[in-house]
């Protein structure tokens, strides 16, 4: 009675007890998920405080990109000799800025990325001092997505931190022509 079958979940309590383990839970998925993600976004964004721009200075806003792929967490460091990717955008936005809008700036400066998926990810220090890389969204072409209405200060974006974009160029992409 003290031992349970590792796909089984068994407290010491009830062990002591001689209880029966039960399963775990199975979890879910799907576009129930993606769902709830979608109205949390949606959520956090409505929450974000908006910022008055015509009082409010811009930031700016470095980003980095790539095609098909993310700039290696390598290509970024910080210390006495600081390093970043070569393919730079900087742009002037706003904290309340959303990914859609971030994305249409962006397709300005980038001919390569209009018409195309943009996979955003966040750039910065984590405590240790070292660079981390963390994705927080997707924009389509047509400007949908569940995360295209995100915005910096739902992402927790801080004066300083990068934005790294992978430009999806897709099979039919200049990338591919010969």
């Amino acid at each position: 009675p003290g031992w349970a079958h590792a796909d089984t979940r068994v407290s010491p309590r009830a062990a002591r007890r001689g209880s029966r383990a039960r399963p775990p839970r199975q979890r879910r998925g799907g576009p129930r998920k993606r769902e709830r993600r979608e109205r949390r976004v949606a959520a956090m964004a409505a929450e974000a405080e908006r910022v008055d721009r015509t009082k409010t200075c811009p930031l700016l806003l470095r980003s980095f990109w790539a095609p098909r792929r993310h700039n290696r967490i390598t290509d970024y460091s910080v210390g006495e000799n600081p390093r970043l990717p070569g393919n730079e955008v900087q742009m002037y936005t706003w904290r309340d800025a959303s990914l859609q809008e971030l994305a249409e700036l962006f397709r300005e400066a980038v001919p390569q990325a209009n018409g195309v998926p943009l996979h955003f990810a966040l750039v910065y220090p984590n405590r240790e001092g070292r660079m981390q890389l963390k994705p927080v969204g997707t924009v389509r072409p047509n400007g949908g997505g569940p995360d295209s209405m995100a915005t910096l200060t739902s992402l927790r974006f801080q004066p300083g931190d990068y934005l790294d974009v992978a430009v999806d160029l897709g099979p039919r992409g200049p990338a591919f022509r010969r």
